[in-house]
């Protein structure tokens, strides 16, 4: 299976990308002891990463008119998170794609974007999903992503926790956000949407008790994302992780 990992540009030599990405994996821990908050695994569908595209990113990126912060909003979305990207933006962000019928039944194309996941009901799947978690080991399947006609393809989602980070950088990371970082990790998550490709992320998340919400309600906030395992712990190692 090839996985790789995600860069800020675009490179059109293939083979130097799985050469960059094997030496990614080489210090990665593959311990599959999931992230647990107040007695409950939180499922890779808690986790919300850029994504392929980036689309999800361009279209709060230009809601917010951030123009030329777009690269550092990419990378570092905890600093941009409430001034200006409100976690609950008073109009939804629907994005142009949504004008499309096939996109339009999207819960985004109805509530609007968020790049965050509210904790413990991003928990809650579609019935097409099927979760592993047996305390030790947790991944998600989505069955029949889609089929060509004659084959269905699953995809799925998983991740493996790299370093447990403190509250305090946790904050310091989303130094504009009303809330109390109350749990962070850096970790690395797989996707893969049906078929042999698998992207690899790699990201710091927290979650946050907001002063707003109700009490047993949190956000899993995406706070910092990098080009590759490496960077990440080179980060960590300079915030005295």
């Amino acid at each position: 299976m090839l996985i790789i990992s995600k860069m800020k540009f675009k490179i059109s030599a293939l083979y130097f990308l799985i050469l960059f990405s094997q030496l990614s994996l080489s210090s990665i821990k593959y311990d599959k002891t999931p992230w647990t908050f107040e007695d409950s695994s939180v499922y890779p569908s808690c986790l919300e990463t850029v994504r392929d595209s980036g689309d999800h990113y361009e279209a709060v990126s230009d809601f917010y008119k951030l123009n030329e912060d777009y690269s550092n909003f990419y990378d570092n979305p905890g600093l941009f998170f409430e001034n200006p990207v409100s976690l609950y933006p008073k109009k939804p962000i629907i994005p142009s794609w949504c004008d499309l019928d096939v996109f339009a039944s999207e819960s985004h194309c109805k509530d609007g974007l968020k790049l965050h996941k509210t904790y413990p009901s991003c928990n809650n799947l579609p019935k097409d999903f099927k979760i592993i978690d047996d305390g030790s080991y947790i991944e998600i399947y989505l069955e029949d992503f889609y089929s060509d006609g004659e084959i269905s393809y699953s995809g799925f989602q998983k991740y493996h926790l790299q370093k447990k980070i403190s509250v305090e950088t946790c904050q310091k990371l989303a130094p504009n956000v009303l809330g109390k970082c109350l749990d962070s990790y850096f970790l690395v998550k797989d996707e893969n949407g049906g078929g042999s490709f698998t992207s690899r992320y790699f990201y710091v998340f927290g979650i946050f008790d907001i002063a707003d919400k109700k009490n047993g309600s949190y956000e899993v906030l995406p706070l910092k994302q990098f080009d590759s395992f490496e960077e990440g712990m080179e980060f960590l190692s300079r915030m005295n992780q």
